[in-house]
């Protein structure tokens, strides 16, 4: 999911003159610094895990400047907030850290990564989970619905790997022969019509990848790399003959891009993924505290 957004910092007024004189003005300003208000441990290990090494701002206060007005949005629990930046950074950055070393991911990763507790529901009755906006900047919705376990984990760290890929391919296209295996069958905005089902049957690995080429091949390297061979083995199967075709050349596009573009292996960095996913639900890594 791809949006274009205006952001800027944002300064709140605080407070007022203690003395209308013109001779007798306060000395204080009435602009407050927000990040000195709100400053808390939370803060200090955001900035040692997420600014120091990635150069990232973590947003988890939600900034209305910084949002879509276009939705009715709530605030980011605190402790979901906790949580979630824990699992982000063991099973998307570190795994891209493990595979591909520290200074890629400092120099691809989103600058701005905002935090948003409800999903962002559209007028047809669709919601957003993510979005990522020109290579800098991921807003992260429906935080206040995490749950660790392998069903709920895959609709947040699916978004940000569907997320980071658009990202790769605004750095360097990916082969434009992608978009040209399904030509003809993508619907645009009328994706949400469809069933997953009927998408595979037709090589798209779910409904909203029929929207576009671009969401296409996103929710696909998104879908293999957050997925076992087991479950990769049965979208196949439930694809039917003529569906696995085409997602199988399609996978063959998004395999050699990854290697040629980036020196990425792919099933490499599934693994290294899967193993840190299986670290989270199984409480090897501890997400709650801020150690």
């Amino acid at each position: 999911m791809k949006t274009i957004h205006i952001f800027a910092s944002l300064l709140l007024l605080a407070g007022f003159l203690a003395s209308c004189s013109k001779d007798d003005l306060s000395d204080d300003s009435v602009l407050i610094d927000r990040t000195e208000q709100y400053h808390d441990a939370f803060d200090d290990w955001i900035y040692k895990n997420y600014t120091v090494p990635y150069n990232i701002r973590l947003m988890y206060h939600m900034e209305d400047i910084e949002s879509d007005y276009q939705y009715t949005l709530a605030p980011a629990d605190y402790k979901n907030s906790v949580r979630i930046s824990k699992i982000f950074k063991y099973t998307w950055l570190e795994a891209y850290d493990e595979e591909c070393g520290v200074d890629f991911t400092r120099k691809y990763v989103p600058k701005v990564l905002h935090l948003i507790g409800s999903p962002a529901y559209a007028a047809n009755g669709t919601y957003l989970m993510g979005t990522a906006e020109g290579g800098m900047k991921i807003t992260l919705f429906a935080v206040n619905q995490l749950q660790i376990n392998h069903i709920f984990l895959d609709l947040y760290y699916h978004v940000v790997h569907h997320e980071f890929a658009h990202i790769l391919h605004q750095n360097k296209d990916y082969d434009p022969d992608y978009g040209k295996i399904c030509e003809g069958k993508y619907v645009s905005g009328d994706w949400y019509l469809m069933t997953d089902e009927y998408a595979l049957q037709n090589g798209f690995i779910s409904a909203y990848a029929m929207s576009e080429p671009d969401e296409d091949i996103a929710e696909l390297t998104a879908t293999y790399l957050t997925n076992n061979q087991d479950y990769w083995d049965k979208i196949l199967v439930n694809a039917g003959d003529t569906g696995a075709a085409i997602l199988n050349m399609k996978l063959e596009i998004v395999r050699a891009y990854m290697q040629t573009s980036w020196n990425i292996d792919i099933d490499q960095l599934r693994d290294i993924i899967q193993r840190r996913v299986d670290d989270v639900i199984t409480g090897k890594i501890d997400i709650d505290s801020l150690d």
